[in-house]
């Protein structure tokens, strides 16, 4: 297994800005989501569908062209739902508990696919949709047929902790990735179940100058369309942008470090529709919303371009309106609010 342990600070790409200097408002909001009676959890958007869930285990559909709600139904058990994924206008996946559910949107009715040994954190479906990957409390990574409703295979080796993020890189068959509170970001080949590569953010190079009472465990992660970046989001408030990643998953890259959080970051986006740069939109615990601008060229620092205080801890965002970069905010707030970017 390789492991990148991390570079001396002084040779990382540290972007720390000073957000008293942000003009930061809540005139972006443009509207919200009324429906849910408890904090929001999880969301998840296709098209002009969103699926929302809270931690009484209510999930709702809404109809983004009008604000309305489609349709609603409980969790069984009415645990809280912890990830969700949409297969298309019709079926979405969910975890709950230590299970993993499939549901008819037009009949909401949900039906259990696996069940896992410990409280499922994230899952992710493959593009092919072949495949369903999960993280889980025990630190496992688990990636089922969704054909034969089996595992692919067992993983050789797991988190040293809570496995809290998963997901499947773009464009690339064979590789997944996950994230834990081990501080480890692992990059898995799930044909052999062996670790490609291993990225460590417990080093020096990691470490917040706004606040070290929380340690760099990994709590988000996202990736670019193409596969070709990913973004790290980390528990003491760093986020890692590595650019250029190899094919083959080699995790020791360029690694920028974007400093504005002052606690966890618990939401990763990025925003694809520029020619010469790009956008990765951060939320995190500490009430923030920042956008951040990268340009294509590695060697060119990604500036913080917006910084938004929502007035409530985030717990997951969600690009709803690429042309306008309507985001949508879920977080202790019974309401989904939408902000115009």
């Amino acid at each position: 297994m390789k492991s990148n342990k991390g570079i001396p600070k002084d040779n990382k790409n540290v972007v720390d800005e000073d957000v008293g200097n942000i003009v930061h408002s809540n005139e972006f909001k443009c509207s919200s989501l009324v429906g849910h009676s408890a904090s929001v959890g999880i969301m998840a958007n296709l098209g002009n569908l969103l699926v929302s869930a809270d931690d009484l285990g209510k999930v709702i559909m809404w109809d983004l062209n009008t604000s309305n709600q489609i349709s609603s139904f409980m969790s069984q058990n009415n645990d809280p739902v912890t990830s969700i994924s949409i297969l298309n206008d019709n079926v979405c996946y969910f975890a709950a508990g230590s299970s993993v559910y499939q549901t008819d949107l037009r009949v909401n009715s949900p039906s259990c696919l696996f069940e896992l040994d410990e409280d499922v954190n994230m899952i992710d479906l493959h593009s092919n949709s072949h495949y369903l990957g999960t993280s889980d409390d025990s630190g496992a990574i688990n990636v089922f047929d969704l054909r034969t409703q089996k595992r692919t295979r067992k993983f050789r080796s797991s988190h040293t902790n809570i496995a809290s993020c998963f997901s499947f890189r773009p464009t690339t068959p064979w590789q997944c990735w996950s994230g834990g509170f081990d501080s480890f970001v692992h990059c898995w080949d799930f044909s052999t179940g062996k670790i490609i590569s291993s990225l460590s953010t417990e080093s020096e190079s990691f470490q917040s100058d706004k606040q070290n009472i929380n340690p760099p465990y990994v709590n988000s992660l996202c990736f670019t369309e193409n596969g070709n970046n990913a973004a790290i989001g980390l528990g003491n408030g760093m986020i890692s942008l590595l650019r250029g990643i190899p094919r083959k998953g080699n995790l020791n890259c360029h690694d920028d470090l974007l400093e504005c959080h002052t606690w966890s970051v618990s939401a990763l986006k990025f925003h694809e529709r520029f020619g010469d740069h790009y956008q990765l939109i951060s939320g995190g615990i500490d009430k923030r919303l920042c956008v951040w601008n990268i340009e294509n060229d590695i060697n060119v620092k990604p500036t913080l371009s917006l910084f938004v205080d929502c007035h409530q801890k985030i717990n997951d965002i969600a690009i709803v309106n690429n042309d306008s970069l309507t985001v949508a905010v879920a977080g202790t707030n019974h309401s989904i609010d939408l902000y115009s970017l």
